[in-house]
């Protein structure tokens, strides 16, 4: 039974992640305004206050911002959040001072601020990543 606890909590937070909208949902919904803020200041403030040492980060924006989507895992009530996707490399100082290297970080917009954000230590699926690759 406990060998199969880590299995059984994997699939309930990535069960449905992948589902993509319907397009009657995407219609709907949609993906919001057009980015008209400094994306990069707003991430670059994001980072500032969720890093250990922000004024160490080195951060990369390979790509352009681009419509997306995310599901939420199950255990968090599957959201279906969508809006302009932008993926960022972050390399900062852990506690220790030394770098962690690149994590990838993946920023959600709408209507011109962040409404999601997950980075790779937390276990981002790489579809998540799925128009840039």
């Amino acid at each position: 039974m406990n060998k199969l606890l880590p299995f059984a909590l994997a699939l309930l937070f990535v069960g449905c992640a992948d589902v993509p909208p319907t397009p009657g949902q995407v219609a709907s919904i949609g993906y919001g305004t057009p980015l008209t803020v400094d994306y990069r200041a707003v991430i670059k403030d994001w980072l500032d206050k969720n890093l250990k040492d922000p004024y160490s980060a080195v951060v990369e924006y390979p790509y352009k911002p681009v419509q997306g989507w995310i599901r939420t895992a199950p255990i968090q009530g599957s959201q279906l959040i969508m809006g302009w996707k932008i993926p960022v490399r972050v390399n900062a100082k852990n506690s220790f001072g030394a770098y962690v290297g690149n994590r990838v970080y993946l920023f959600i917009f709408r209507d011109n601020r962040i409404v999601f954000e997950v980075d790779a230590e937390s276990g981002m699926n790489s579809a998540l990543l799925e128009p840039y690759e």
